[in-house]
């Protein structure tokens, strides 16, 4: 929605940052199995995270927002590959709780805004936050993995917490509004 208000520079960021989002609750897969069917045959080294349509299409059109269309394979893998392999660290018990996949996920998050650094403009973290929010809501709830994510990034960027709550309560209220749109266009 705002994405060219990010600038070019950080845009391959912010992408990194939606696949993030996109995947850090998704279903988890041992060797395609959840986690109530594996048995002794289970390879238990092949942990892979569930994609639905829904996020493929949401990545996708970002990266065609953000005019990096090539590079939707490679971000999506790269993430996807640093959740498991944090998730990997864990008991297998224990990967299905959700402060561990939130560890997980905010680990991945600190590495990725080290990498990045700081952001030559002070609108591009409120800009990204809030696209992170409409990220998170995508199924019409930010679930408790997202929020933290979310939280993680404010407090990173330094924002306060009422800037923060604007940004929700706006996203929040535009993905009402589509909700009804698309309920209107449906009927």
């Amino acid at each position: 929605m705002l994405v060219k208000l990010i600038p070019a520079d950080d845009r391959e960021h912010f992408l990194e940052l939606s696949c993030l989002f996109s995947f850090a609750d998704k279903p988890i897969f041992w060797d395609g199995k959840n986690y109530e069917d594996i048995t002794s045959s289970t390879d238990l080294s092949k942990l892979s995270i569930q994609e639905g349509e829904q996020e493929r299409e949401l990545i996708e059109e970002l990266h065609i927002n953000c005019g990096l269309y090539d590079e939707i394979d490679y971000n999506s893998r790269r993430i996807r590959e640093k959740i498991i392999n944090k998730l990997k660290e864990q008991p297998i018990t224990k990967v299905q709780d959700p402060k561990i996949r939130a560890q997980a996920a905010n680990s991945v998050l600190h590495e990725l805004l080290e990498e990045k650094g700081e952001y030559n403009s002070i609108s591009t973290p409120k800009t990204i936050l809030f696209q992170l929010i409409l990220i998170a809501l995508k199924d019409g709830k930010i679930s408790a993995v997202e929020r933290d994510l979310l939280r993680e990034y404010q407090t990173r960027h330094n924002l306060e917490d009422f800037i923060f709550d604007d940004l929700l309560e706006r996203a929040e209220a535009i993905n009402q509004e589509i909700s009804k749109t698309i309920a209107i266009i449906m009927e």
